[in-house]
């Protein structure tokens, strides 16, 4: 598989680092502070949403006469004073993973919702950003996943077809937009379990990024 692929992008959060638990707790707890239960449905279906589809989903689900803008402030702001102080960990297997991918004959790349701050944020005393071939955060795009802008946008600046690419996502909205860039989708759920599209399209789905190498050598 290895001498097939081109490039491997990743995903960041829920993926690389663990922080949609954070995103999680924020909602919730600005849905309590609006005055509304944030339930996991709708928690589910915000995972790799940019600000602006986050609020098309806000006013979908409470209506137009909500205060989508207000409390999508909120939610951020509650959510950016959390992660300032938060010891944000790697998940499992992610560091083996990219060590050893920067020896091997492949484009890196790196395709996130979240925007170009939190990025640089995440990535704090880390030395892993300039391994990066490609970046594409949350400003550069106009439809956010499940769209497949996101990732056709990496491999257009790779120069590389999508389906020499392989892509590391942790949720049904980022693995339905790479399978819908022609890419090889692996999912390795984080809060969300596979839906049936994604189970039928994905290229993979595996428990860990431990068993990432493992995968690619096949």
């Amino acid at each position: 598989m290895l001498n097939d692929l081109q490039a491997i992008i990743f995903d960041m959060d829920g993926l690389i680092f663990d922080t949609e638990k954070y995103h999680r707790a924020c909602w919730k707890e600005a849905g309590k502070d609006f005055g509304y239960d944030i339930d996991d449905t709708f928690l589910k279906r915000c995972a790799s949403l940019t600000g602006q589809n986050t609020l098309k989903l806000i006013r979908e689900v409470f209506g137009e006469q909500f205060p989508a803008e207000a409390f999508h402030l909120h939610k951020r702001k509650l959510f950016n004073q959390k992660i300032s102080l938060a010891d944000i960990e790697l998940k499992p297997g992610f560091a083996e993973l990219f060590d050893w991918l920067k020896t091997q004959p492949v484009k890196l790349g790196l395709v996130t919702s979240s925007r170009q701050q939190t990025v640089h944020h995440n990535f704090s005393g880390l030395d892993a950003l300039d391994s990066f071939n490609v970046i594409v955060t949350g400003e550069q795009v106009t439809r956010s996943k499940p769209d497949p802008e996101p990732y056709s946008k990496a491999c257009r600046l790779l120069g590389i077809n999508p389906a020499r690419v392989m892509v590391f996502e942790d949720s049904n909205n980022g693995s339905l937009s790479a399978i819908n860039a022609g890419c090889k989708a692996v999912m390795v759920p984080d809060f969300s379990a596979p839906i049936e599209e994604v189970t039928e399209k994905a290229y993979a789905i595996i428990d860990s990024l431990e068993y990432a190498r493992e995968l690619i050598e096949t």
